[in-house]
């Protein structure tokens, strides 16, 4: 599949990534989305048949080298694996950087990057306080 790849704003974003995570944000204490990719890189991504999401990167300066991270997004595709087609795309934009970076409570999406080569970085762990 091909995929084409543009930069936007973050206001253009924001709002189609909103609606499909707005469950997750809500569920997990977040900000709306557009706080939370406020100053990103956001990039729609468009296929044959149009649009296909948007995703927000952030490039965080580290003293062993830069950090790229995927900081949310959201799409699909009718035919196919948009993680499996998307991220080989994300990690050519990383490029120079020493490490990408995502961080979910998807299990699935855990074990898509798992099967495509990343690793686990640490663990986060919680505790509610009431």
């Amino acid at each position: 599949m091909n995929l084409q790849i543009s930069r936007v704003d973050p206001a253009e974003a924001a709002p189609f990534i909103q609606a499909r995570i707005a469950r997750r944000i809500e569920a997990g204490g977040f900000l709306a989305v557009e706080n939370l990719i406020a100053g990103c890189q956001c990039f729609r991504v468009d296929g044959e048949a149009g649009l296909v999401g948007y995703y927000a990167l952030s490039v965080i300066e580290r003293p062993a080298g830069a950090e790229v991270v995927i900081v949310a997004g959201a799409g699909s595709l009718r035919a196919g694996d948009l993680t499996a087609t998307l991220i080989p795309y994300i990690e050519r934009q990383a490029v120079g950087a020493r490490l990408l970076t995502v961080q979910t409570r998807r299990r699935g999406l855990l074990a898509k990057l798992h099967a495509a080569g990343w690793s686990f970085g640490g663990v986060i762990m919680h505790k509610a306080i009431a």
